[in-house]
């Protein structure tokens, strides 16, 4: 059978079973329905009115509390305003009250009271002279606040009462003072609260309820059933009292704790047991309901489906003979495009003029099958370059590690530690210990500029030329001339490297040393625990041949801790771009100085760790660490 058949037939006979199916359900279900629905609604009703109960117990504490919270916002602001214009404006007393009088004046706020470090208001905006006393016999309202002389970020929030000087009703909240013991309180007029519990009443709710749609009169009593509110005004006297049957059924909503309800002539009453947190009943709700609108729409209703159904079948019918050749025309073309782009031919274009959405479909595979041409391809490149720069990372990794040296040497009095963390990114940090002379080490903390296998490269012959014009010269400055020299006239793309070298003497307690653009080293002292930094003139190696170092010398103690490492260290960021920064190293270092360096080496390394969060680093991360014993 063709498509276009079974369209037509699928058509009319969904829509005459439609047709059966309403008219069916709409007679047999009316009457059920007219009930359900009627006692759903005095059920409704029940839980709006009990919560509008609670609302209306809750609201203006609800309310007060938020005025509240807010008013601490502003004491704070004040204290902070007052701090500010006393320690660093240096203004009077009389310029600070009148810039606050000019907040009140603009503002909803309405009093403030500022004191001094007796209790004694000497900033307020009004012409009251007050002190505040501790004694709750003397000031009933305003002892509470006195305890905030003698605290720090204290705060007091009182509830909205009648003040001692007059019979207002205010709301004060108050807070320690920020640059000296004195009690900063804000003050705000609270009429606002007695008028909002005089508009949400529960008996004002239930009173504009009657006489709504088919609302006719509600009850809300208490355990005792005593009324709590009651409707002033139910229309045509229904309801106006509680008659015996009403209290029955109330009785049995009660000891059932379900909804109970009764049809009587054209009355439904409804009755809603209203349970607390513990499953007893707390009040109980009444609601008549008039039926004479719901059957009269009910019988509209069913002529109206009725008439509907019949009107939309025929159109159905007329319809669908019309336009199903046209719907599955284009259908059928989409059909075979979309089996010939299956076979792998994404060529194809597919020809559908329509402007409808199976046009739009017909577009869309034909600029799917163009997208997955062009993604195809473009993953081919993507990947290609991926695995080649893999590739390149593996190898400048490769490069990096195997310069470095695998054991830190042992020194007689000395106990050195050193690590390489590498990046994502490879760069090239590296570090050397370089034997001297007899119980002489020189110490090698360096970072090329660049990432990837030119960096890892530079690396190995910054390290190379370094290290042959290191080992066996005491001259900590002319080694390093002269390795510069042989590197920059190597060096033929503008890279440098920033390096830290220093000769370690085991008898002296000595570092003699040069810094040449890099992070200077910082030194711990046991004795005071002061940090020093080993910081002297000179520019990265490889700028250019003839450079000027500035040699200095260090004397080391029994304690003392020298730290050496690379900007990975103290540029590396967490999730909010912060960097861990020198501050945080130095306060680190100090923390550990009785560790032994391989353990504060460690311990550096998971603190840097744990405060990227997860974070990718883009820079090694190299340390060395020389503790004297």
């Amino acid at each position: 059978m063709r498509l276009q058949t079974k369209f037509l037939l699928s058509i009319i006979s969904l829509l005459v079973l439609t047709v059966i199916a309403v008219s069916f359900f709409t007679v047999t279900s009316t009457t059920r329905s007219m009930l359900a629905q009627t006692e759903q609604d005095g059920q409704a009703i029940s839980q709006v009115l009990a919560q509008s109960s609670i609302f209306a117990e809750r609201v203006p504490g609800q309310v007060e509390n938020v005025l509240g919270e807010q008013m601490v916002v502003e004491a704070r602001i004040t204290a902070q305003l007052v701090a500010v214009a006393v320690g660093r404006a240096g203004m009077s007393p009389e310029e600070i009250n009148a810039i606050l009088k000019d907040i009140t004046n603009n503002t909803v706020l309405d009093e403030f009271w500022i004191t001094d470090e007796i209790g004694r208001a000497y900033l307020t905006n009004t012409e009251i002279d007050f002190t505040f006393a501790p004694d709750p016999s003397v000031q009933p309202q305003a002892y509470i606040f006195f305890r905030l002389l003698g605290e720090e970020n204290g705060v007091v929030i009182q509830q909205a009462q009648k003040r001692e000087i007059d019979t207002g009703l205010f709301k004060y909240v108050g807070v320690s003072g920020i640059d000296r013991p004195r009690i900063v309180q804000v003050g705000y007029e609270a009429n606002i609260l007695d008028e909002l519990s005089k508009d949400v009443n529960i008996q004002k709710l239930v009173d504009e309820l009657t006489g709504q749609a088919n609302i006719a009169a509600i009850w809300i009593l208490d355990r005792q059933k005593n009324d709590i509110a009651a409707s002033s005004q139910p229309v045509s006297d229904i309801g106006a009292s509680l008659s015996g049957e009403d209290l029955k059924l109330l009785d049995e909503a009660v000891s059932s704790r379900e909804m109970r309800s009764a049809l009587q002539a054209n009355i439904l009453r409804v009755a809603t047991p209203m349970l607390d947190g513990n499953g007893d009943v707390q009040t109980t709700i009444m609601v008549y309901l008039t039926t004479e609108n719901v059957q009269a729409a009910i019988r509209d209703t069913i002529v109206r489906s009725i008439l509907v159904s019949l009107s939309v079948v025929a159109a159905g019918i007329l319809l669908s003979f019309l336009f199903s050749n046209g719907i599955t025309r284009p259908i059928r073309k989409l059909t075979a495009a979309a089996q010939i782009m299956g076979q792998g031919d994404l060529s194809h274009i597919v020809e559908v003029e329509t402007k409808d959405e199976v046009g739009v479909l017909a577009r869309s595979f034909n600029k799917m099958a163009e997208d997955l041409k062009s993604y195809i391809e473009d993953l081919r490149r993507t990947t290609a370059e991926k695995e080649r720069v893999e590739k390149e990372l593996e190898i400048g990794r490769g490069i990096q590690q195997s310069f470095l040296p695998e054991v830190p040497p042992k020194v007689d009095g000395f106990e050195i530690a050193a690590l390489n963390s590498p990046a994502l990114e490879v760069g090239g940090d590296f570090y050397d210990f370089i034997p001297v002379a007899m119980d002489k080490w020189g110490l090698v903390m360096a970072d090329v500029s660049g990432k990837g296998v030119p960096a890892a490269l530079f690396m190995a012959l910054s390290r190379t030329l370094i290290r042959a014009n290191a080992v066996d010269n005491p001259t900590v400055s002319q080694a390093i001339l002269k390795a510069n020299k042989m590197i920059a006239e190597q060096e033929r793309a503008n890279m440098f490297v920033t390096l830290f070298y220093g000769i370690l003497d085991a008898k002296k307690k000595t570092i003699t040393y040069i810094n040449a653009g890099h992070n200077p080293p910082l030194v711990l002292r046991k004795k005071g625990g002061d940090i020093v930094m080993l910081a002297a003139k000179g520019v990265a190696l490889g700028v250019m041949s003839d450079i000027a170092l500035e040699e200095k010398e260090v004397s080391l103690r029994e304690g003392d801790i020298a730290i050496l490492f690379t900007d990975g260290v103290t540029e590396s960021i967490n999730r909010k771009q912060e960097q861990f920064g020198q501050e945080r190293l130095v306060k680190l270092i100090a923390e550990s100085h009785t560790l032994s360096a391989q353990e504060i080496i460690k311990k550096i390394e998971r603190e840097v760790t744990a405060f990227s969060e997860g974070q990718s680093q883009f820079d090694d991360l190299t340390l060395m660490a020389v503790k004297v014993l």
